[in-house]
């Protein structure tokens, strides 16, 4: 879609009309100054300002204001394909000059196939937003959905191929504007709506320049295709802003919208509300509902799966398959780049950049943000990728040990979702909370801290809520207070267990590995805390041969698989000397852990099997293992 920026001024007669169609030349400024002013002086040919071409843009812009300002009659600047200047400081300070000071009679309109550069909420109310596709082809893209034939060239004719709002032409009429509407059509191969098929598009097209449709009536079915339809996906662009703010409400919207999507069996915007919905369950950590979600996603529109399969590799990545996440990462950058779906691009990037950062590369992991950054920066009100990829940027640096950068970036992006987006504002409040803590800023910590959590709680948001809480059991397990540390893991605990979370706590960055000892000396989720602590592989290590050392023999009989698991000399030798451990459980436990783990005849022969129903010397009777029950009596060093 593209986006068009007008004065209000544009709602008077105009009487000239400049077109100028930017190309990559123009990030030159003086090709860019040259061109404009050759442009104003055959709208203005008795105009002749000094120190032209050589003049900044900045300075053409106050020349033309300044002109503007004593024509009688109204002039229309149309300046198209506005992307090909962006990221250029000189684009910039012209468009804040023009936009800012043009008087009454000079109507500025901005065409642009990327978004904006800039909010334009910052200008209103001098300035308005008219979102529509765009009203030019492009010859190759005409000869393609037209055929050969005279219609698309009498567009390119009247027009010079440039497109403006229709908003600006249906006040021109008096000035040739009727011309400009019946011969005005959409650009319909790459941006048309996504409900509306090619056949219908061409159609649309044809009866436009046949003069059978009238501009507003076009307009209508090129954005509508069926009743209802443009107000159904305008509401599913309205459930992602609300997600930013309050994922729950988001939900129910989307859970209304797909019940109307599907008595419609509109399938494309099937595909749309469910992947959205799959994004919203994933971002409070409901992993399955998520999951789910995909797939009917994917069913309903199958084009989704690669460009829209970004979605999962966050999901793959905390259940600890980095890998595949990887993979899935690297897949979905190929399949949306060129495509135009910025939004996907963007959040592409941002989620390899993620998984780079699992793996410790962390300049692969700053190139992908960054990338990310610049195309959110494109995204007009779209919050996600922009905001995340700030707060990423700044959890970098901390990885880094940049104190100020983590610090000025974390700031950057609490400061953008206060008060705009609660979701946004809770995410980036814990991040600021961390760079805070390392400013030793505590009391300012502590208050984002609990706001955050607070908001969290409230929504339930699993995943987050998990890490926070993890985070709180670590502070309070340091300062002395296990009881408190307890309560906050046990928590997060039954949330990850739940989801199967496993990434975060493997990871060094959780420092939770002697809460998670603790738990599984308790008793507390123990499946899933031996599960964590094999992952973590050596990184486990020290705590487990502490905990196969204590005197309570359920601490030790708790060691033994995550240190099969693990393996290693060190393991092993611990496993060989709990198979002479007073407790049978940690004798038998042992006994299997090590059959697993390494070979049998590597120390089978030093293991002495009592016969069927003998009794050892302590009386204990012997354990089924297989149809023999075998009995560890007595075990001898081997050298």
């Amino acid at each position: 879609m593209a986006q068009w920026l007008g004065c209000r001024a544009a709602l008077a007669g105009t009487g000239a009309t400049l077109f100028y169609r930017l190309d990559e030349h123009d990030q030159d400024s003086r090709v860019f100054v040259a061109h404009l002013a050759a442009g104003m002086r055959s709208a203005w040919p008795d105009w002749n300002p000094p120190g032209l071409p050589e003049a900044d843009p900045r300075e053409l812009a106050v020349q033309i204001v300044n002109e503007a300002s004593v024509r009688p009659s109204v002039t229309c600047i149309a300046l198209d394909n506005l992307e090909s200047a962006f990221g250029c400081a000189f684009l910039a300070d012209f468009l804040a000059v023009v936009t800012r000071y043009a008087p009454p009679t000079l109507a500025i309109a901005l065409a642009t196939r990327a978004p904006l550069p800039f909010d334009p909420d910052t200008l209103r109310p001098r300035l308005r937003m008219v979102r529509a596709p765009e009203l030019s082809f492009m010859p190759s893209e005409a000869s393609e959905w037209l055929g050969p034939g005279d219609g698309w060239q009498g567009c390119l004719t009247a027009t010079g191929g440039m497109p403006l709002a229709p908003e600006i032409w249906n006040q021109t009429k008096e000035e040739g504007g009727e011309v400009w509407c019946h011969r005005l059509v959409s650009r319909l191969v790459a941006d048309r709506p996504p409900h509306i098929g090619p056949d219908l598009a061409r159609t649309l097209a044809e009866e436009w320049l046949s003069g059978r449709l009238s501009l507003p009536e076009f307009s209508h079915q090129i954005s509508c295709g069926q009743p209802a339809a443009e107000q159904l996906w305008t509401e599913v662009a309205e459930c992602r802003q609300l997600y930013a703010d309050h994922p729950p409400a988001a939900r129910e919207r989307l859970n209304a919208l797909w019940e109307t999507a599907r008595g419609r069996g509109d399938q494309p915007l099937m595909g749309a509300v469910a992947l959205l919905q799959g994004e919203v369950h994933q971002a409070l950590g409901e992993y399955g509902q998520a999951m789910e979600w995909y797939r009917q996603a994917f069913e309903a529109d199958p084009d989704l799966e690669l460009c829209g399969a970004h979605a999962m590799v966050l999901i793959l990545r905390d259940q600890g398959h980095l890998e595949e996440a990887e993979r899935l990462a690297r897949r979905c950058i190929q399949a949306r780049t060129g495509r135009g779906d910025l939004l996907a691009l963007g959040l592409a990037h941002l989620w390899y950049g993620c998984i780079c950062l699992e793996f410790g590369r962390l300049d692969e992991a700053e190139s992908e943000f960054v990338e990310a950054n610049r195309l959110g920066g494109k995204l007009f009100g779209e919050p996600v990728v922009g905001l995340l990829s700030t707060t990423h940027l700044a959890l970098l640096q901390a990885h880094r040990g940049n104190a100020t950068a983590f610090r000025q970036l974390a700031e950057e992006a609490y400061s953008r979702a206060r008060g705009r987006w609660r979701w946004f504002e809770a995410l980036c409040g814990h991040v600021l909370a961390s760079a805070l803590v390392v400013w030793g800023e505590s009391e300012r910590a502590e208050k984002i801290m609990s706001q955050s959590f607070e908001y969290l709680s409230s929504i339930k948001a699993r995943w987050h809520l998990h890490v926070a809480l993890t985070v709180m059991a670590r502070k309070e397990w340091r300062q002395g207070k296990p009881e408190q540390a307890r309560a906050y893991f046990d928590q997060a605990l039954e949330l990850a267990a739940r989801e199967s979370y496993t990434r975060y706590l493997h990871s060094p960055r959780s420092m939770a590995t002697a809460l998670i000892v603790d738990a599984l000396t308790r008793g507390v989720e123990t499946s899933f805390c031996s599960d964590i602590l094999a992952g973590m592989g050596e990184q486990a290590l020290p705590a487990l041969l502490e905990l196969a050392a204590r005197p309570d023999p359920q601490a030790r009989r708790s060691a033994v698989y995550p240190l099969s698991a693990i393996g290693g000399e060190q393991a092993i030798d611990v496993l060989r000397r709990l198979l002479r451990d007073d407790d049978e459980v940690v004798r038998d436990r042992a006994f299997l852990a090590l059959k697993a783990a390494t070979p049998l005849k590597a120390w089978l022969p030093v293991i002495r099997i009592s016969r069927p129903n003998a009794r050892s010397s302590t009386g204990s009777r012997p354990t089924a293992f297989g149809n023999w029950p075998l009995k560890i009596n007595r075990l001898t060093e081997r050298e």
